[in-house]
């Protein structure tokens, strides 16, 4: 650990060229072990990219200090109910540290550790460092490595070049990198991904014809998926329908609450204005009430059709 700990200060101004989950998976004979190709420093990363990817995979990046302490324990609690093993909650700080350090083994010896080393990194290499390097080593396809082969691979661009659509699936990708997108974890990736577009038009980063824009291009491509097509050639075949009528014009995104945003105290949220929703979300939680509001959220179910007629029904509240 004390080796580990050195490492990281380390990684304030030098790039790993490898991973420990790239050391552990097996090479294939006559292959080249994998080696992280192409380094993107955070500033010159789409900013739809950085955001889609926060958002996805820690919406509280920019307020905890490494470790989101109760979602950890929540996570702990359930596992000691269950008898399926042991089922965390990593921030991206912490899948960081695994992914460098560890490895994918499921453990608890292995949990404890990723939390220390998370809350090492947190404090000595600071929010946007993290993010570079996770951005840049994390998996997204079987031997993909970091944002450059995950965008060359999917898209043919580079990671300056991709909107918010292709961010906001290609974000989705990160829990499962390699399995394909059929079955229920297509259904999971379309629910992210309405979540993640969701929270980017709280956070002002799209208004509301981007935003409906964006879903009905995230309708038209997981059809494609339902279909049998494979990611890359649904890119290819949705990038051909755009500009077409929209598939759901009939969303309606929920009018936002709150115009002015919060003063975060970190640089990556003032940049990125990854907390301009926190208020936003407070104020629809207050609407639907505490328990209508979880369902809404772990569903990804984030807009309505539009109405039918002016009146509510069944005495639901509506968005406004």
């Amino acid at each position: 650990m004390l080796k580990q700990f050195k490492e990281i200060r380390i990684l304030r101004h030098r790039n790993p060229n490898e991973t420990s989950f790239m050391r552990s998976r097996p090479v294939p004979p006559g292959s080249e072990p994998a080696k992280i190709r192409e380094w993107w420093s955070l500033d010159r990363i789409s900013p739809f990219l950085v955001c889609a990817v926060v958002k996805a995979e820690d919406f509280c990046f920019t307020r905890h200090r490494g470790v989101a302490w109760q979602s950890t324990l929540f996570a702990a609690l359930a596992a000691l109910r269950s008898i399926n093993g042991v089922r965390g909650v990593s921030t991206i700080t912490q899948q960081l540290a695994r992914n460098i350090f560890l490895t994918p083994e499921r453990k608890i010896s292995r949990k404890l550790r990723e939390i220390i080393l998370a809350l090492a990194m947190d404090r000595s290499l600071g929010k946007q460092r993290v993010l570079e390097l996770y951005l840049n080593t994390v998996e997204w396809a079987e031997g993909v490595w970091g944002c450059a082969g995950a965008t060359q691979y999917y898209l043919g661009k580079n990671p300056d070049q991709v909107d918010m659509f292709e961010a906001i699936v290609l974000a989705s990708l990160l829990p499962a990198p390699r399995r394909p997108l059929t079955g229920a974890n297509l259904e999971r990736a379309s629910a992210a991904q309405n979540r993640v577009a969701w929270h980017l038009y709280l956070s002002g980063l799209l208004d509301k014809t981007e935003i409906v824009s964006c879903l009905s291009r995230v309708k038209r491509m997981n059809a494609l998926l339902a279909q049998g097509q494979v990611l890359t050639d649904a890119f290819s075949a949705e990038r051909m329908l755009v500009g077409t009528p929209a598939a759901e014009s009939d969303l309606v995104p929920p009018s936002r609450q709150i115009a002015e945003p919060l003063s975060p105290g970190d640089a990556v949220a003032q940049e990125y204005g990854l907390e301009r929703e926190r208020l936003e979300l407070i104020g629809l939680r207050r609407i639907f009430g505490p328990k209508a509001w979880r369902e809404i959220v772990m569903s990804g179910k984030f807009f309505r059709l539009a109405p039918t007629n002016a009146e509510p029904t069944n005495g639901e509240p509506t968005l406004p």
